[in-house]
This record gives structure tokens, C-alpha cells and sequence, in this order.
């Protein structure tokens, strides 16, 4: 992870953009990290392999406090962030997606929870602004902050985009599995929740554009194959009901996006049935988060209902 130990700075701040293909929206990205108003701090962006001219376009900017690197295929966000960690030299690294963009203050806000923090702290992230595809906003702020592995087994709470991490942590558990198919940011995040604690900031740092204009998609079969080999691994053979609950609805949903609607279905009622045998409150909370999928909100309701009566026999 580090190539040479004496020459990480560990007051330095490596900021590790991975791109592909995006020269519409890829400067804005690298212009928020630069803005940062934490002084130091080093700039490294991988083009993986792009063919729309993003490369050229960084290039053109002349920019000293930024460095490049090419991939000369495109090899996934998990390898290309590997070669940006593995190029860099800061004692705290944090990831920015290219098309998101963070406000001037995160950097320097986040440092400053580390430096106050205890020696076991690993991560700290920080809150987040969506924009909507309607046009409005949503800011979600973190809730999560100590030992929370057992938390974020059930769901990712921690985008990567919001997250800085110590090198010495890296170092430790190790960068990103290129071999998952997606998803690559949870497993890396539940690595170090195992070891280390988690703290935040809770204003929102992260600009999230979730307008849909330049995600990435068509990719929910990687996102089920890769949830289902990450909740294996971190969950065990014998899993609570509050977390195989938790997993089934994530799985359904991503189901529904494949168009496996019958499927879908039953992992939505299993883990209704799940959540309602553990808790109540968990049962009507992973109603609601399912409804949102209209094509499950009337059957589950119903089941819920019909479960419920069940359950008071």
C-alpha cells in the first residue's frame, strides 16, 4: 500500500479520484479538491482507461498541486483507486467520485476529528447533500460513530465519497478487492469497522448529484452477486433475524431493478416476516423502505396485515 514508508507525509491529505469517461463533469470534481481549504494536500486522479478525452482534458489544466495517472484499460474503480493510494503519500487518504463534488470545509473538518480523536480511530466521514432528478435536495446526516460493524453488516451507511481513512489503517487491512464485482466501497468499510472506530462529521461535505443525468448504471446484477458474496463473508453462517432481514430487503430491491418481480417478492416477505418476528418497529420501518418500490407497496401491506393478525394467535 505504501511503496515507501519515510516518504509518507502524515500531515498530508491524498485525495484519490478514479474516472472514466467523464470529461463532461470531471473538473468540476478535481476543482472542489483543490478548493479545499485544508492547506496540505496532494490531488491524484487515475483515468482508467478513458476514451472520450477526459486525460487530455486534465492535462490542458496545468495544474501543479495535481497529479496523473492512465491506465491504459479500463480495469474498475477498485483498481484504479488502488493505483491512486498506491501512488500517493499523504498519512490520511479520502475518496472523491468523479462526478460529485465536496464543500471547501471537509478536509479540514475531518483532519480535525482525527487529531481529537482517539489513537483506535480509523475513519471518519461526514453527512451529504443528494441532488434530486426532480430538482430538490436532501441532506442525510450520519448517525453512526464508534464500533458499528454490526450495523453496517446490515446496511452500507458510509458513502465513500464522504469517507477519509488513515494510510497506517490501509496499510493494515488492505486496499480494494478488484475481484467483487461492485460494491467494493462496503466491503472496504466493514474491513476497518471490524478493527477500528468510526466517527463523523455530521454536516454534509459531499455534493451528491443523484439526478441520474451521469451515474452509472445497469449494474444490479453486480450489486446482487457482490452484496450477497460480502454478506456471506461478514455475517456468518448464522446471522440474526434483524440482519438477514435487513439483507433480504436490500436484495429485493435490487431484484426489482433486474425485473425479477416474482423473486423480488419473496425476499420482500421473508424479510417482513423476519423483521416483524424481531421487532416491531423494524417490521413497520422495513415496510415502509420496500413500499417505495410501488410494485411491492400493496402485496406487503397486505402481508404485513396478514402476519401481524398471525402473530397476536
Amino acid at each position: 500500500m505504501t511503496p515507501d514508508r519515510t516518504a509518507v507525509d502524515p500531515t498530508l491529505v491524498s485525495i484519490i479520484i478514479p474516472t472514466y469517461n467523464r470529461v463532461r463533469v470531471v473538473e468540476q470534481a478535481v476543482a472542489s479538491a483543490l478548493a479545499q481549504s485544508y492547506p496540505h494536500k496532494e490531488v491524484v486522479v487515475v483515468d482508467d482507461g478513458s476514451s472520450d478525452g477526459t486525460l487530455g482534458r486534465l492535462e490542458a489544466l496545468d495544474e501543479p498541486r495535481l497529479r496523473l495517472l492512465s491506465s491504459p484499460c479500463n480495469g474498475g474503480a477498485a483498481r484504479a483507486r488502488n493505483l491512486g493510494i498506491a501512488a500517493s503519500r499523504g498519512g490520511y487518504v479520502a475518496f472523491l467520485d468523479s462526478d460529485d463534488r465536496w464543500e471547501p470545509w471537509k478536509l479540514e473538518a475531518q483532519v480535525a476529528r482525527f487529531e481529537q480523536g482517539p489513537p483506535e480511530l480509523g475513519l471518519v466521514y461526514c453527512g451529504r447533500r443528494v441532488t434530486l432528478p426532480g430538482g430538490g435536495e436532501l441532506e442525510i446526516r450520519p448517525r453512526l460513530r464508534g464500533r458499528v460493524f454490526e450495523e453496517l453488516v446490515r446496511r452500507n451507511l458510509v458513502p465513500l465519497p464522504t469517507v477519509m481513512v488513515r494510510r497506517s489503517v490501509l496499510d493494515e487491512i488492505g486496499a480494494f478487492d478488484p475481484l467483487l464485482p461492485a460494491c467494493e466501497d462496503w466491503d472496504l468499510v466493514l474491513r476497518i469497522a471490524r478493527r477500528h472506530l468510526l466517527d463523523y462529521v455530521a454536516e454534509p461535505g459531499l455534493l451528491y448529484d443523484g439526478s441520474g443525468a451521469d451515474r452509472l448504471s445497469g449494474k444490479a446484477r453486480a450489486v446482487f452477486i457482490a452484496n450477497h458474496l460480502i454478506f456471506r463473508h461478514f455475517a456468518g453462517r448464522r446471522p440474526g433475524r434483524r440482519t438477514l432481514a435487513a439483507h433480504l430487503a436490500l436484495q429485493s430491491r435490487e431484484l426489482m431493478a433486474l425485473g425479477r418481480h416474482r423473486l423480488a417478492r419473496r425476499y420482500a416477505i421473508a424479510s417482513l416476516g423476519l423483521a416483524l418476528e424481531s421487532d416491531e418497529r423494524l417490521a413497520q420501518r422495513t415496510l415502509r423502505d420496500l413500499a417505495r418500490r410501488r410494485p411491492l407497496g400493496r402485496l406487503l401491506t397486505r402481508a404485513y396485515a396478514q402476519r401481524r393478525q398471525l402473530s397476536w394467535h
